[in-house]
């Protein structure tokens, strides 16, 4: 656990792939069983995803410069920029995807 050539670290190193990889496995089985249907606000959301994928460093990093000098645990500021972050994201991105011929190109 601490590094260096013994037989823990390789342990360490061989068990963590492992279980990253199954723990990716499993959320996409799990997702595809479980939540595999849409709905209307499923479909708006998908209708935009892209849009969403190309402007979302400019928003996630500008909420990140806002909370960065807050005094709030990295795990309460990693929430609410996420959370703040993603409805932007989603919300101008569907504002973008209105402007005429923009859908064309998104």
């Amino acid at each position: 656990m601490e590094g260096g050539l013994n037989l823990l670290a390789l342990i360490y190193a061989v068990w963590e792939p492992f279980i990253g990889i199954g723990i990716s496995i499993s959320l996409l089985a799990g997702f595809r069983k479980y939540m595999n249907h849409t709905n209307l606000f499923t479909k708006k959301l998908s209708s935009v995803a892209y849009t969403v994928y190309i402007i979302h460093p400019i928003i996630i990093v500008g909420y990140s410069l806002i909370v960065y000098s807050a005094s709030l645990h990295p795990l309460l500021k990693f929430g609410i920029v996420g959370t703040i972050g993603t409805i932007t994201c989603f919300v101008v991105a569907t504002a973008i995807c209105k402007i005429p011929y923009a859908k064309r190109v998104l």
